[in-house]
Parts: C-alpha cells; structure tokens; sequence
C-alpha cells in the first residue's frame, strides 16, 4: 500500500529570518527538509520549490547549505584547517577572508587552532555550522542543531544563529524538538508539523 510521507505543503519562508521546524518523530519534518535542499532519495515526489520566485532542481549546493545532527570533521584538523578545507573545495577563492569571518560569526576564533577532536560539543557544532557557512548560500538548514548540547550552550547558539540570519539576510531553517521557552523566543517563525502535514506556519 501506498503511504503519504509529505503531503503537499505551501508556505513562504523570508530571507533574514530564523525558522523553527517542530512536530513530534515522524511527523515528516526532517522529510520536508530534505525535500528543500533537494537530499529526498527515495519515493515519488511532485511539486515545485521556489526561490525567489524561480524554481529549481537536481543539484542545489549553491543554494542550500545542509547541516546533519552529526558533527562530521577530521579530529586531525584544527577548526581553521576544517573551515579552510571546506572552502577548497568549493573553489571559493576568498578562503582566508571568508574563514575568518564566519569564525568569528560564530565565536568560534578562539579555538581556532584547536583540533577538532579536543573541542567542546557547542563548539563541534559551531564548526559543523560554519563548513556550509563559508560557502556563502542564501539559505541553511540545520537538522537538531541544539541536540546533544546543554541548555546554555543551546540558547547561545541559536541567538547566534537568529544574528546571523538578520546579519546576513539568510535564511535558516532548524529541525527542532521540544525546545525551551528561551529557545523558542528566538525563532522569528514556527512550522508545525503533523503526520506528514503543515498544520501551523506562523511568527
């Protein structure tokens, strides 16, 4: 029997804003996600994504910078050599500028030389952030950034994450699940999802 993962879902999401994506496991958040940047590998998909008003398809690197739950990184590399690297290899050619800025976007330019094996869990993720941040794309989505963190180290970062969205005019989507009340007031807007469907998109 055919099963309805994603029903079909509408909804405007502005640049400079933070967005929270919450609904209960398997509620088909993470699904969505995936849908946007375009990492959905299985099942029949249909419908459209726009950006700025166009739509797109197929490889969307230069658009949708994808963070997972996991801290992917060599525990060789410092956080600089991570970051750098990252840039490399998506040929960005303002490597040094552009890994000292996020660095410090993020607060991450104190363990810079720093393995990435000897950091902190908050700092880990910061790093994970700032691999798709340098490739500078005008929309990130975060899956449980928070996850794994303490409390404090989970507010920090996404008030950090709420400057950068209204710093840069980016738009950061975050897969998010039973956030504080602190947390949650840092989100400009709320997707809710249920069983496969939007039921509440909303500031």
């Amino acid at each position: 029997t055919d099963k309805v993962i994603l029903y079909p879902t509408t909804g405007i999401l502005k640049a400079g804003k933070l967005t929270a994506v919450m609904g209960q496991s398997g509620s088909s958040k993470s699904t969505f996600c995936n849908v946007l940047c375009g990492r959905a590998s299985h099942g029949i998909q249909k419908g459209k994504v726009l950006i700025n008003g166009n739509s797109f398809s197929g490889n969307t690197n230069n658009l949708v910078g994808f963070v997972t739950q996991d801290d992917i990184m060599s525990p060789h590399l410092t956080v600089k050599e991570t970051l750098e690297f990252s840039c490399k290899i998506r040929k960005n050619k303002k490597n040094s500028e552009k890994v000292e800025g996020v660095m410090q976007k993020l607060g991450i330019t104190k363990v810079q030389n720093s393995q990435t094996s000897v950091i902190s869990g908050g700092e880990k993720r910061r790093t994970s952030i700032g691999i798709e941040m340098v490739a500078d794309t005008p929309i990130y989505i975060l899956d449980e950034p928070s996850s794994g963190l303490d409390s404090e180290s989970a507010l920090s970062l996404c008030k950090t994450l709420r400057e950068i969205a209204e710093e840069n005019n980016s738009n950061i989507i975050c897969v998010i699940h039973q956030p504080s009340y602190e947390i949650l007031e840092q989100f400009h807007d709320i997707m809710l999802f249920r069983e496969g469907r939007l039921l509440f998109h909303s500031p």
